[in-house]
């Protein structure tokens, strides 16, 4: 699935690295790609008889996303918007049958479906979930950045996490599978859980916590479109990756290859 998409990745994160600075860009907008890079992916695109034969049985393409996983994806008044949305869209053009945007209500929903054969692929998964293997499969990463920790403006530049032990750090449920390799790496560091992004945010502003920490694309949407002025990227942590891939169910080997 997604054959030659490395330049496609590399195109649309500029792009959206540019309009997170923009002081046009809003949480609603859905950023377009380029006509040349669609066209340019589109025409190296070559099916085997094999695809082209399961293509034309399997009709439709039944597809489960996150609703409310923003900037990556969001299900807003039926309709799928965000980065993995764009993605899609070209997938659909390419593969040439309809895909069916398959309503979840949470992520443990969006699995269940997955396992019962319901929805073919999720758009968005980390390439390193073996715990789902059994039932999903995953493609090659589309989706890379690295973790970063976000804090109030005043705060200078992070060189060295391990130089700030009494300072605590504040984390979210979607960034749990981060955590093990954090304290690994900084075993001393002081991490807190919150249930979701803006009470994360809320802490580090009340100064309850020193940071917040995520994936970049994540944080850098939230502070330009929730909290300019308030929060700054100050540090990165280069040793670990946030890497996403399209998920597949396990069964559909031909989908996977395409």
């Amino acid at each position: 699935m997604y054959k030659n998409l490395s330049i496609l990745s590399i195109f649309y994160m500029i792009i959206l690295h540019i309009s997170l600075q923009s002081e046009n860009f809003s949480h609603n907008e859905e950023l377009p790609l380029g006509g040349l890079e669609q066209e340019s992916i589109k025409n190296n695109i070559k099916f085997s008889s094999d695809e082209r034969l399961y293509l034309k049985n399997k009709g439709i393409i039944n597809i489960c996303i996150r609703g409310n996983f923003l900037p990556y994806e969001k299900l807003e008044k039926d309709s799928h918007i965000g980065i993995t949305s764009e993605y899609m869209k070209i997938f659909e053009d390419k593969i040439q049958i309809p895909m069916k945007l398959i309503k979840t209500k949470n992520w443990q929903d969006l699995l269940s479906k997955i396992k019962n054969r319901e929805c073919d692929i999720t758009p968005l998964i980390l390439k390193k979930e073996e715990k789902y293997k059994k039932f999903l499969k995953t493609t090659d990463s589309y989706i890379n950045c690295h973790l970063v920790i976000a804090t109030k403006m005043d705060t200078s530049y992070i060189h060295n996490i391990n130089k700030l032990e009494d300072k605590k750090f504040i984390y979210t449920s979607n960034s749990k599978e981060f955590v093990s390799s954090l304290k690994i790496l900084y075993p001393n560091i002081k991490l807190q859980k919150a249930k979701n992004r803006d009470e994360a945010i809320e802490k580090v502003l009340k100064s309850e916590v020193y940071g917040y920490i995520d994936n970049y694309y994540t944080l850098a949407y939230f502070i330009k479109n929730k909290y300019f002025n308030q929060l700054k990227i100050s540090g990165k942590i280069d040793e670990i990756e946030f890497n996403g891939a399209i998920g597949v169910r396990s069964d559909e080997t031909i989908l996977l290859d395409i």
